[in-house]
């Protein structure tokens, strides 16, 4: 497989290829201070080498929340352990009240970011040019909420063999070829809740969201290491993101996650105190002959 890889990354290499290296450097990132030193200076590199191509906002934001946990463990000492609860319940409460003042037309926080900085963030392409403040995820929601309506399946879903109805992206003069069903449907979307829901309904939207909170719950709540209480809190974030991207296909980055999710139902790694985590860590980046010879 390592021979694969190498192969597959040279074919593919072009604008987005970093987008492989994303997952690890987003969590090795999070606990750079307990990195080896050669590696705090690679994964700091290419930290500063994702934040060069402004057009990427959602790799923006994800560096954001990686220098932020890094900075919170830092100062892991001065931060009572009521930040971390009131950091994971806000990031858990923020986005259904804020889903709901736009549904019910009082506010949508992403059309007001747009008319606000319009033109302001605008990126060149070639001789294309992109407005970094352009609201790109209204109109989905709009599509996707009215293809549940039209169509009766809010409760349990149109299946996962399904889509919504989509006239920006199948069925409209400048629609992308994406009807994948035959049936005007664009099958997933960029943002994961609104897939789920178009699969499995409000019903397996809360089932599915359920296993963020139990398992950022028991990070935050019955874990010994401050390493844990992050992670935790990372989970909260990545459920919040989940609003507006976070992919749920079968890649690094989605395996990533749930990786983080599984660690937070692990008993053996709630258990660990912040010694003992920072030592497993830690052994991550050291070779078998390095780990016989400490032994």
């Amino acid at each position: 497989m390592p021979i694969l890889f190498i192969i597959f990354f040279i074919w593919v290499c072009g604008p987005g290829y970093y987008f492989y290296l994303l997952p690890f450097v987003l969590l090795y990132g999070s606990f750079l201070p307990i990195l080896p030193g050669k590696w705090k200076l690679i994964i700091g590199i290419i930290l500063i080498a994702f934040c060069l191509d402004l057009s990427a906002r959602s790799n923006l934001i994800k560096v954001a929340v990686t220098l932020a946990t890094c900075i919170a463990y830092l100062f892991r000492k001065t931060i009572p352990y009521f930040a971390y609860k009131l950091v994971h319940w806000v990031l858990y409460l923020l986005a259904p009240l804020l889903l709901g003042l736009a549904i019910s037309g009082s506010f949508n926080v992403l059309e007001e970011m747009s008319s606000k900085n319009e033109g302001q963030y605008v990126v060149s392409h070639g001789e294309d040019q992109e407005d970094l403040s352009g609201d790109t995820r209204t109109f989905i929601y709009v599509e996707v909420i009215s293809s549940a309506l039209n169509n009766n399946y809010v409760l349990f879903g149109n299946t996962p063999a399904r889509g919504n109805y989509s006239e920006a992206f199948v069925a409209g003069d400048y629609a992308l070829n994406e009807d994948l069903t035959g049936k005007g449907e664009r099958h997933n979307n960029e943002l994961v809740h609104l897939n789920i829901f178009t699969w499995l309904g409000i019903v397996g939207l809360i089932l599915y969201s359920l296993i963020y909170l139990h398992s950022s719950c028991y990070a935050v709540y019955k874990s010994n290491s401050t390493f844990m209480k992050l992670i935790g809190c990372t989970i909260a974030f990545h459920w919040a993101y989940g609003w507006i991207e976070d992919f749920n296909s079968f890649t690094v980055q989605n395996i990533w996650l749930w990786m983080m999710i599984g660690m937070g139902y692990s008993k053996k790694f709630r258990m660990m105190d912040d010694k003992r985590f920072a030592r497993w860590f830690t052994m991550l980046f050291i070779n078998k002959r390095q780990v016989i010879e400490k032994v």
